[in-house]
């Protein structure tokens, strides 16, 4: 089954997977685990979204899968981002008070 994907799905699957692994690592790790409920469910949702796209669904109907599961991962991402970084300014602001 592996043959049939080009090196460049290989690739692309590979650092989707690493960056799930890494974002899920540090939530987990996080005194703030609550706050990541939701980023860490858009970005688990859109890698399963992106996989069914690559292995199950054939022809044009997988770009519709492959297309929803990577804007899906990306949002989650961008929401894991800013709630870190929203945190730190917020611990920041409290600090200066």
């Amino acid at each position: 089954m592996i043959r049939e994907y080009n090196g460049e799905v290989l690739v692309l699957l590979g650092a989707l997977t690493t960056i799930l692994l890494l974002f899920s690592f540090f939530a987990i790790k996080s005194r703030l685990r609550r706050q990541f409920i939701v980023s860490s469910l858009l970005l688990v949702t859109g890698y399963i979204l992106f996989l069914v796209g690559m292995t199950i669904v054939r022809g044009w109907d997988a770009l519709g899968w492959l297309a929803l599961g990577l804007i899906l991962y990306v949002l989650g991402m961008i929401l894991h981002v800013g709630t870190v970084i929203y945190q730190k300014l917020k611990s920041r602001h409290e600090g200066q008070s």
